[in-house]
């Protein structure tokens, strides 16, 4: 298993060069069989050089990573700009796999970093880390544009993306998420709006519990300290009116307004109730609107277990407070 996300790089360095000699009768899939065998060899070697206990074949190997993941993000990078709607769906998608690879390698280089007693080589890590975050810093970028792409595709994947390694730096932008995307035609992408704007309320919850400790360890009584409670104060209600708004947004989708919503947007409101049940108390407010939920016959089944579970994780946490 050690070896999987080394893999990724390459099948992704695969893909690519296979997309980029794909004749009109050839596949998506069709890779020359050499390039195959070469990448193989080059992956078990690759491998080898970063599980070595020998810091320059392990910094060696991180490097030849590093170079896969600049590559094929710059191969990604163009085919985001494609004009086929299709092309640039794909590459999104595989930036999230990309940005995988980036945090397996980062946590690697950080490890030689943090152990090596080599300054030559804690150097060269830095280098190598600096390296691959610009690739990742420039891929929450393309995400960011990729949420209003003409193409319903590369909406959902940019979205998916952004909640699943972008929570913090998406959270500057949960005004337009919710102005913008979770009006969106698409159910996909809906879907994928919810659970990014859950995960945000998930972080403004961590953000109140670390202003709240703040606050309560602060015994200045200057007027520095003063003024630093009350920003922390001010952060604190800010991260409650955003937790506030999005359990309101998000709990419009159980409403019923039309008699029949067996077949639209099941997946928003699966996605809706997961997201409240993950937010406990704070999602209080929402629980007659569950309640309601629950009653509709018209509903799926999976949703309604979902309820159960939702309700019952708000109820308890409500019972902690």
């Amino acid at each position: 298993m050690k070896h999987i996300f080394i893999l990724s790089v390459i099948l992704i360095s695969l893909s690519l060069s296979a997309c980029s000699r794909r004749h009109p009768q050839t596949g998506p899939n069709s890779i020359n069989a050499d390039n195959v065998e070469n990448n193989a060899v080059k992956e078990e070697a690759t491998e080898k050089k970063v599980e070595t206990e020998n810091p320059l074949s392990k910094i060696e190997g991180l490097d030849e990573l590093s170079a896969t993941i600049n590559d094929n993000f710059k191969n990604l990078f163009l085919e985001t700009k494609s004009e086929q709607q299709e092309v640039r769906s794909n590459a999104t998608e595989k930036l999230g796999v990309l940005i995988h690879n980036i945090q397996n390698v980062e946590t690697r280089l950080w490890t030689v970093m943090r152990e090596s007693e080599d300054d030559e080589q804690v150097k060269k890590a830095q280098i190598l880390s600096d390296k691959i975050s610009s690739s990742k810093v420039e891929t929450f970028s393309l995400c960011l544009a990729g949420r209003k792409d003409a193409y319903y595709g590369v909406r959902a994947h940019a979205i998916h993306i952004l909640g699943t390694h972008f929570v913090v730096q998406a959270k500057k932008y949960t005004k337009e998420f919710i102005e913008e995307s979770l009006k969106d035609e698409n159910e996909t992408v809906v879907a994928a709006t919810v659970y990014l704007l859950g995960k945000i309320a998930l972080e403004d919850q961590s953000a109140i519990a670390r202003y709240t400790e703040l606050i309560k360890n602060h015994t200045g009584q200057s007027q520095e300290a003063v003024q630093e409670i009350a920003y922390y104060e001010g952060q604190r209600q800010e991260s409650r009116d955003e937790i506030e708004i999005i359990v309101t947004e998000i709990t419009k989708f159980l409403r019923d307004f039309e008699g029949d919503k067996s077949d639209r947007y099941k997946d928003v409101r699966m996605a809706t109730v997961l997201c409240l049940g993950d937010l406990g108390k704070d999602a209080e407010s929402a629980l007659w609107v569950l309640k309601n939920a629950n009653y509709d016959e018209l509903e799926y089944q999976s949703v309604h277990d979902e309820i159960e579970v939702a309700m019952k994780k708000i109820k308890d946490a409500l019972e902690e407070k």
